[in-house]
């Protein structure tokens, strides 16, 4: 019997964004711990201190970094982390309905789907059937 833990970490920027995916996520009874992450440097410091990987990654696909590069923080982030996230399923959640930006994240592997805002348990209860 495995004692690891289910981790889900969500890196979204807007405040109330998150909270409506972490309480979605906690209505599904999935996960014992939910992780959120406001800015892409503080999900970057706890990827590279030997912390459990999650199990699946909720991905704003636009959000600041320090720079406030809302066009290339998805890809950078994906781009230095992917390997390392290893069998991390990943989700990306948008407000966005353009073309671009759907084929944007379909160039990388482990990305089980797309939740387009506003979150709601249907479509998170469709993805997570992907885990």
């Amino acid at each position: 019997m495995s004692n690891k833990k289910k981790i889900a970490i969500i890196l979204e920027d807007v405040p109330m964004n998150a909270e409506v995916l972490k309480d979605t996520l906690i209505s599904t009874n999935l996960f014992d711990e939910i992780i959120i992450f406001s800015k892409i440097e503080s999900a970057a410091d706890y990827l590279n201190n030997g912390n459990q990987l999650p199990d699946v990654l909720f991905l704003d696909l636009y959000f600041k970094n320090d720079s406030n590069d809302f066009e290339h923080a998805f890809t950078d982030f994906m781009d230095e982390f992917e390997d390392q996230l290893g069998s991390t399923k990943i989700c990306v959640v948008t407000a966005s309905e353009h073309l671009r930006d759907f084929e944007k994240v379909s160039v990388y592997q482990n990305i089980i789907g797309i939740i387009e805002k506003p979150i709601t348990v249907i479509k998170v209860a469709e993805i997570l059937k992907k885990i």
